[in-house]
């Protein structure tokens, strides 16, 4: 079985014109990986500086099962709120962000999660995350939630910088080693995070078995025809998803003169025909 696949039924996604930015609202508490009504933990967009040790968390208003391939469409999620504010003292080259939701916990219940990545798919190459990588990083995502939530509750977005009640470098700041760009290592393959203005992939990592050292399915975001699904963070504060399409295919000189001799055939035979029948 390939671990690589390219979201089967993402080719319904391409044809989904980018959504209006109100859509999907910022809210908060954060659902877990383990609620049972959201069907898993709310996707969320972390962002820090990496030199300053300030950060905000924002829950997107789309939870796991939506942030599926084939179900997550291209949308614009708008200016996020708090951004220009929260990072208004660092430069757009320190800052660093990740998109990502999980579901379940533990060994046990524990399935999946989705995550940004390199944009193009490096994320599906060896050495692919196993099952116990995805065993890692949602038990990460569940203590990092689980830490936002009860540092903001549903103030949105959580920050956390010197003139917040969120200390510096507590369990509810991104860029921490306990949780960061790595997800507490269990992503050791690629960075989950890249800098803010450049694009990111998106990839579904999920279980494959029970044994923890078997490579886990991994599923980049995309199709065939359109390429790799992409978030991007501009500069501005600007979030958005989308799979952008890809440029028609020219035909080879070659094939329009095979394909022009084959009209020109069938001209001169209908116009036999119609001599043989007068």
């Amino acid at each position: 079985m390939k671990n690589v696949l390219r979201g089967a039924a993402a080719a319904a996604v391409a044809s989904v014109a980018l959504f209006a930015s109100s859509a999907f609202a910022q809210t908060g508490p954060i659902p877990l990986p383990t609620d049972s009504v959201h069907g898993g933990s709310g996707l969320i967009v972390s962002i820090w500086d990496t030199t300053k040790d300030i950060s905000m968390v924002s829950y997107l208003g789309v939870d796991y099962p939506a942030a599926q391939p084939g179900t997550l469409t291209s949308h614009d999620f708008g200016l996020l709120s708090g951004f220009g504010t929260t990072f208004s003292t660092s430069s757009t080259a320190n800052l660093v962000y990740t998109v990502f939701a999980t579901k379940g916990f533990g060994a046990a219940t524990g399935t999946g999660f989705v995550t940004t990545g390199p944009l193009g798919g490096s994320l599906g190459t060896p050495p692919i995350p196993n099952n116990g990588n995805v065993t890692a990083a949602i038990s990460a995502a569940n203590s990092f939630i689980g830490s936002v939530n009860n540092s903001c509750g549903a103030t949105v977005p959580c920050v956390s910088d010197a003139t917040q009640a969120v200390p510096l470098n507590t369990a509810a700041f991104a860029g921490q080693e306990s949780w960061g760009d790595t997800y507490n290592g269990a992503l050791s393959q690629a960075s989950a995070s890249s800098a803010v203005g450049t694009a990111l992939g998106f990839f579904s990592v999920v279980k494959s078995g029970t044994l923890a050292g078997n490579p886990a399915v991994v599923t980049v975001f995309g199709n065939e025809t359109t390429g790799f699904g992409q978030w991007l963070l501009t500069a501005g504060g600007n979030l958005s998803y989308s799979i952008a399409a890809s440029s028609p295919v020219p035909l080879p000189a070659a094939l329009w003169l095979l394909m022009s001799g084959c009209a020109g055939l069938a001209t001169i035979g209908r116009r036999r025909k119609a001599a043989l029948t007068a």
